[in-house]
């Protein structure tokens, strides 16, 4: 008990301290795209690179804590709601972890928030790149294929050994600088590179939220269904091109899940996340 009730405070002080730290930054970029010097007319006129990047490193920030006047500034300068589906209030997610606590499951919010964080900016980025081409009226680089892209970067970054010379476009420049943040976690390009690839095609699912799984831990015998479709109040609210039911959309219909919604969570959360029964034992998921 006393080794549980450690790593609980443990957990909640870095939690708060993660917090803090995107709030802060949140809170810096919310002063100047507030200014009503902030328009679009105004972002076209200045350095491309310094805008995309600011917006880029924004949105990171800004799912988590983005009020009405930040949404709505958002809008007036070409943020769409392909973005915006991607903004989930921490209140809101803090309420589905307090319910899922109240089921005896402990959560380990701070590895929570990285991984559900994570997941949310790498599909922010991916749509956000079609809102900035558009914003900034980026004609030459309109039919850029972010895929082909991200592997020539790689291909370049391999021939010059990480250091890119000679002038790159805004969205080139986007990918390298992505590239150099990701191969500082990874030991080798060729790793950084199909991980990039996935951010890139906004599939991240079997990397992050996976990884979400691991951040729940039983305080008691759980029968899998039953553990799957009470940590599903999370993936509710943070898949938002993945469709989960409502109870009442369930019964609305005929299912296979023999009538039996809880079996249908877990279904839809094992389908999301890639995870197998057989080869992903939670047993195994549980060791922390």
């Amino acid at each position: 008990m006393q080794k549980i009730l450690s790593l609980i405070e443990e957990n909640e002080k870095i939690y708060a301290d993660q917090l803090e730290r995107i709030k802060n930054f949140y809170t810096e970029g919310r002063e100047f795209l507030l200014e009503p010097d902030t328009t679009l007319k105004v972002l076209r006129c200045l350095d491309q690179q310094k805008v995309m990047t600011f917006l880029i490193n924004f949105c990171k920030a800004a799912p988590l804590f983005a009020d009405k006047p930040v949404i709505k500034k958002l809008r007036s300068i070409g943020i769409t709601t392909k973005v915006l589906r991607w903004f989930v209030s921490i209140d809101k997610l803090e309420k589905r972890f307090t319910l899922i606590e109240k089921k005896q499951i402990l959560v380990l919010r701070n590895f929570a928030l990285m991984n559900i964080h994570l997941f949310l900016d790498s599909k922010i980025r991916v749509a956000l790149q079609d809102d900035i081409k558009l914003m900034l009226k980026l004609p030459d680089e309109s039919d850029v294929n972010l895929k082909k892209e991200t592997v020539k970067l790689y291909r370049r970054r391999e021939y010059a050994n990480g250091n890119i010379r000679g002038e790159l476009k805004p969205l080139q420049q986007i990918i390298n600088d992505t590239a150099q943040d990701i191969e500082k976690q990874f030991s080798d390009r060729k790793k950084a590179k199909l991980f990039h690839n996935k951010i890139v095609g906004g599939k991240t699912e079997d990397i992050f939220l996976k990884e979400l799984l691991k951040t729940f831990i039983p305080k008691k015998e759980f029968e899998q269904t039953q553990f799957l479709s009470t940590i599903s109040y999370v993936f509710k609210l943070i898949c938002k091109d993945k469709k989960i039911m409502s109870n009442a959309e369930y019964e609305a219909q005929e299912s296979s899940y023999e009538n039996n919604y809880k079996r249908y969570l877990a279904f839809r959360v094992k389908k999301i996340t890639g995870f197998k029964p057989a080869k992903d034992d939670l047993r195994n998921i549980w060791v922390h």
